[in-house]
């Protein structure tokens, strides 16, 4: 009995949790959209490393820079809008992030430019 009331109550503040922290998705997704990430990436021939696609971000040359964008590169692919390419890093900002195929989420991210305002 108190088996099924401690899941009960771990499942509850699971559920508070999750719903405290979903904007994180959103606001990585807007910041995503802002700074062209599936552009850059798609500009590229292959796999591109995080140094990569902050270079081609417009003022982005601290290394705090290179955190923030590693942040919100590694929710955007747990939540697979983006993938890792399977390489072996030296550095962890170096492991090479593609974008997914055309067919999946790729088409739409480059799409965006129809509907946000800054371009």
């Amino acid at each position: 009995m108190e088996s099924k009331e401690a899941d009960a109550t771990l499942q509850g503040q699971a559920t508070i949790w999750q719903f405290m922290f979903s904007f994180a998705d959103s606001m990585a997704l807007k910041c995503a959209v802002e700074i062209h990430i599936a552009d850059i990436i798609n500009s590229h021939d292959g796999p591109i490393s995080l140094p990569q696609i902050a270079s081609c971000i417009h003022g982005s040359a601290s290394p705090d820079h290179i955190t923030y964008l590693a942040r919100i590169m590694r929710l955007l692919v747990r939540r697979k809008l983006f993938t890792v390419h399977p390489t072996i890093p030296r550095m962890a900002e170096e492991r090479p992030f593609m974008a997914l195929p055309t067919h999946q989420n790729g088409s739409y991210m480059a799409r965006t430019k129809a509907w946000h305002p800054s371009y």
